[in-house]
Formats: C-alpha cells, sequence, structure tokens
C-alpha cells in the first residue's frame, strides 16, 4: 500500500505531454494501402532522393484515408513524412503545414529517425510551437538508496498534465512474489507522490513502474515499464536520513512489531490497522495503505489505459483489445477473413467428339440418328423439309464429321460470388453468358421425340473451393486450389459439312451440331494469387455435359478470374 506524505527526495522526475487516442479505422483495406504507398515513399523514393514521387504517394494516401479511413495515429504519421519530404524538396512552407496538422492528430508524434536531420528538426520543432506542443521529455530516475522497515517515496512530475489527470504506480519489493496493484499517486506539490508501506521496504531490490494519464484524450505515458521497470536498493543502514516526497520531513523506520501508532507491516503480530476514516500519520497504520490529510482512506486506483479497438492502429496483438493485431490495425479475434468475394471469370470448352457419317440425315419423325443436326449459311435448319432430306439420301455417306477435340468451341464469360466459410473453404456461385452456341430450333431431347427449342445461353453453377495452405484464403502470395461444381448451362460442338444433294444437283456446305447439356458437373483445380484484398484464378476443369441434349459430351476447360474481398 502507497500513502501520500510530506517528505522528500525525487525517485523519478517524468516530464509527459499528451497524445491523441487514435480515432476509429474504418476500413482497414484503405489503412493497408495507405501504409503501403507510405513504406515506397520513405523507403524507396526518399532513399533515392526522389522527393517528388514520395510526395505524390503520401498525398494520394492521405486523400484515400479522407477523415474517417484511417485512424488518427496512421493520418498522423502521413503527415507527418510528407511534410517531411515537402521540406527536403524545399517547400519548407508546406512542410511545416503538414507537421502542424500531424501534430494535432498525435501530439506525441516525433520525426522518423530514417530521414531525421538538423534542417527538419528545425522546421518541426517549430511546428510544434504553432500546434501548442511542447517537447516531451522522460528525466531517468537518480539511484536512490531506501531504508529497511521505512516507508519508500515515489514521485513524479507530469509536465502538460490537464485537468483531471492521474498517475499510478506498481511496485515489487525483494519479499513480494508478485507485483503490487496499481495504486494511484496522491497530488503532492508540482506532481504526484505516495509511499511503499514499510512492509514491503525488505532489504534487497525494489522494482516500480508509474504510468500517468491525462484528464483529456490523451493515452496513459510510463516512467519505467513491467518488463524494465526503475529500481531502488533497500538497505539494512543508510549513511544520512531516508528519502522523501518534496517539502516533508524524512520518514521513520517502522519496528518489527511496532505499536499502531508508528505503523507496522500488515500481519506482524500486535499489528492493529486502523479503518478508513480514523486519525492516521502513516500510511502504515491504516488498513487501505493510505493516509491522506491525517485520516485513513482507501486510495483510488487509476485504471489501465484502455486497449485498442478493431480498426484501431497496434504494433502487437497486446495493444488490441482483440489480442488480434494484422497488418498494424486491430482486428476482430482470431484471423480477419474478408466474407464475400465478388468477381468476374471467363473460360473456353475443348470438347472431345467422334466421328460419324450421314451427320445431315433425318429419320422420318425428324429425329437425327446421327446426334447431329445441321443449319445452312443463313443459320436456318437443314434439311428444311422432307424432299431436301430425301435429296441427301440418295447419296451414301456424303456427309461425314471427323473425330476427336475442338477447340475453341464455346466461349463463356460472367459474375461470380463466393463466400469464405473460413480460411480455407469458399462457397459460390457464378451466373454468365454461353457465346457461340447452337443457332437451329430443330433439335430435340437426346432420346428424341418431339421437336423442342435448344436450352437458353446461360450458365449457371453453385461450386466448392478448397484452398490449399494455412489461412491461404487471406494470405498474400499463390496457392494452389481445387473445386467442384455442378450446374445447367449449353454446351455446342458446330463443324463445317459439305452435302451432296443427290445426283447432279450438287454441294452444299451446311454446319452440323452436337448439343450436349443442360446438366453438368465439373473438378478441377489451379493456381490463386491474393495481392491485398485482390485473388486472380488461373486453372483449368474436366467437365461432362449430360441430360436432354443430343449427346453427352465430356470436355476441358480453362478458366481464369478475378475477385475482390469485402
Amino acid at each position: 500500500m502507497l500513502r501520500r506524505a510530506r517528505v522528500f527526495t525525487p525517485v523519478v522526475v517524468l516530464t509527459a505531454v499528451l497524445v491523441g487516442v487514435s480515432a476509429f479505422a474504418a476500413n482497414p483495406r484503405i489503412e493497408r494501402a495507405a501504409r503501403a504507398l507510405q513504406k515506397k515513399a520513405i523507403e524507396e523514393d526518399s532513399l533515392n532522393v526522389d522527393y517528388d514521387s514520395a510526395i505524390d504517394k503520401l498525398q494520394n494516401a492521405v486523400t484515400q484515408c479522407g477523415t474517417s479511413n484511417c485512424s488518427d495515429g496512421l493520418r498522423a504519421t502521413l503527415l507527418r513524412d510528407l511534410g517531411a519530404m515537402q521540406v527536403l524538396s524545399g517547400d519548407a512552407d508546406g512542410g511545416a503545414s503538414s507537421f502542424v496538422a500531424a501534430l494535432k492528430l498525435d501530439p506525441s508524434l516525433d520525426l522518423d529517425p530514417r530521414y531525421k536531420n538538423p534542417k527538419l528538426e528545425k522546421v518541426w520543432n517549430g511546428a510544434k510551437k504553432k500546434a501548442g506542443v511542447g517537447v516531451a521529455a522522460l528525466t531517468p530516475p537518480p539511484v536512490v538508496d531506501g531504508l529497511v522497515r521505512t516507508p519508500y517515496p515515489i514521485y513524479v512530475e507530469y509536465a502538460g498534465a490537464e485537468e483531471g489527470a492521474k498517475c499510478a504506480v506498481a511496485y515489487k519489493g525483494s519479499a513480494m512474489s508478485d507485483w503490487s496493484k496499481p495504486i494511484a499517486l496522491e497530488k503532492h506539490g508540482k506532481g504526484y507522490g505516495a509511499y511503499v508501506p514499510c512492509a514491503d521496504a525488505v532489504e534487497g531490490k525494489l522494482q516500480f513502474y508509474v504510468q500517468c494519464a491525462s484528464g483529456g484524450a490523451a493515452p496513459a505515458v510510463s516512467a519505467g515499464k513491467r518488463d524494465k521497470p526503475l529500481s531502488a536498493m533497500i538497505k539494512a543502514d543508510l549513511a544520512g536520513d531516508p528519502p522523501a516526497l518534496p517539502g516533508d520531513e524524512p520518514p521513520k523506520q517502522c519496528a518489527a512489531a511496532a505499536p499502531v501508532e508508528a505503523g507496522c507491516p500488515a500481519g506482524s503480530p500486535g499489528c492493529q490497522l486502523k479503518a478508513d476514516g480514523e486519525d492516521c500519520d502513516l500510511d502504515g497504520q491504516c488498513k487501505g495503505g493510505s493516509c491522506t490529510d491525517g485520516k485513513c482512506a482507501t486510495p483510488t486506483v487509476a485504471p489501465p489505459p484502455p486497449k485498442a479497438a478493431v480498426g484501431e492502429e497496434c504494433d502487437s496483438d497486446d495493444a488490441c483489445a482483440t489480442s488480434n493485431c494484422v497488418s498494424h490495425a486491430c482486428a476482430p479475434p482470431g484471423p480477419y477473413i474478408p466474407r464475400f468475394w465478388v468477381g468476374a471469370w471467363g473460360a473456353i470448352d475443348l470438347l472431345t467428339i467422334g466421328s460419324a457419317n450421314n451427320v445431315c440425315k433425318l429419320a422420318d419423325d425428324a429425329t437425327s440418328p446421327s446426334g447431329y443436326y445441321c443449319v445452312d449459311g443463313s443459320n436456318n435448319d437443314f434439311p428444311a423439309d422432307k424432299a431436301t432430306n430425301d435429296d441427301i439420301m440418295q447419296a451414301t455417306n456424303t456427309d461425314q464429321t471427323p473425330g476427336g477435340p475442338r477447340f475453341p468451341v464455346n466461349v463463356r464469360a460472367g459474375v461470380s460470388v463466393d463466400y469464405a466459410v473460413d480460411t480455407n473453404i469458399m462457397l459460390g456461385l457464378r451466373l454468365g453468358y454461353v457465346f457461340n452456341t447452337y443457332p437451329g430450333q430443330a433439335a430435340p431431347g437426346q432420346n428424341g421425340g418431339e421437336r423442342a427449342n435448344k436450352f437458353a445461353p446461360i450458365h449457371l453453377e453453385g461450386r466448392f473451393t478448397y484452398v490449399f495452405g494455412k489461412d491461404a484464403v487471406i494470405k498474400p502470395g499463390v496457392a494452389p486450389y481445387a473445386v467442384g461444381a455442378v450446374g445447367v448451362s449449353e454446351f455446342d460442338i458446330g463443324q463445317s459439312v459439305l452435302i451432296q444433294r443427290g445426283f447432279g444437283v450438287g454441294q452444299q456446305q451446311v454446319t452440323a451440331w452436337v448439343i450436349g447439356g443442360p446438366f453438368f458437373f465439373a473438378v478441377g483445380g489451379g493456381a490463386r494469387l491474393l495481392v491485398h484484398n485482390f485473388a486472380f484464378l488461373l486453372g483449368a476443369r474436366f467437365f461432362g455435359a449430360i441430360g436432354g441434349g443430343t449427346k453427352s459430351l465430356p470436355g476441358i476447360q480453362p478458366e481464369l478470374g478475378a475477385q475482390i474481398g469485402f
């Protein structure tokens, strides 16, 4: 426990300036783009003395951030870097204006050591005066020894503090297994002070750290940290008086089992601590550990500084309330996953068919025994009537098609939307249009029957995608993927055929078509390249077109696509 006292030997003097709280970053994607521009400007253009290019990139980043798309911390560093590049390019006035704007967003900001020089420091310090910002300075504490069983003073001066500022200390004596809870420091003269109670002033090293927070929006500033605390030695004997707070007399040493009037270690035999409101002289006399204005009281504990919210700037997971810092911005718990991916795609069909003879000849019920249906040069059904059909049949094996692969056949293009179930699995839909399709009207179902129009030239599919690798959906770089799909669409193959129109009638050039589908299934894979929130896909898949067409058609479909994640 600590108490306010009236004795002085400074343990630490802290001069701090309030800094602005980072505003909520509404768009992490824009923040990442702005940081990328900032990095290129400082690490490439500045090093190459290409200040004009650096200025263009930084101004672009500032414009993208606007007033709400990026955290105040990021906007402040962008304006600071912009000002530095302007000064280095010869525009000192423009640079000073950018510096002032940066400091108003974050008064604790300093120049980046990568380009810091005396010329920039002069303009920077002038901008601080215009922005009403003092120069923050932390004075390392002197090594001051304390006396065992004697209250040990902790004192800070918090320059620039606003009304309602609070300071707190946490300490760990040599006999303590863990740190004390944060204890508030009382206002004491020009600063804030309290005492480590004599019960914890045990021979050996006393470690401590102090945090102060302004009553305004500024975050806390520290003297020492839990992992790098300040320290003093508590000794059995001292040459001279024990240290004290400014203006107070040296505190008295507590006896091992002292009476309550002198204060005593909590839990010691004969120790009777007083309740809040009772008269006291020392902190060690009080149950609450604090004697203020002659009365025992339980000190108010200054709350720890709040952690950054989702979207705010961060340097580590510990800085975020969600314990998840991604690309210097606090993200929701776990990896940040853009769930919806909207894009465009295109594909070309490579189909394989067998050879056939008499492909344009129709049976008496107007169906094609070969599975082919023909159209003339005007895309009208051929043969158009029974007489023409009979005329073709007078010649044998005149209209023939060779077998084998055909490429390209149908061309497909459309839009897509996928949902990222997790960092590897995506479920999606594709809608598209099919080009270069069968233009006739005569083709019936695969099993014959009445004439029926072809399926509409659209492409509709549902698909399952698995991207291989840890967090592959959101991890920048190239990752392989596998895909499976089912849907409905049109699949056609057209081949030029020379028809002999009976004896002496002559020849006619027509196009023979095979129609597949409308149902299909497909399996395949490829490679997915992710850059920021943009994904590019290049792959191929095997498909089978089945259903009511004239034939079942197998084929291969090279495809490419692009998506953007939200």
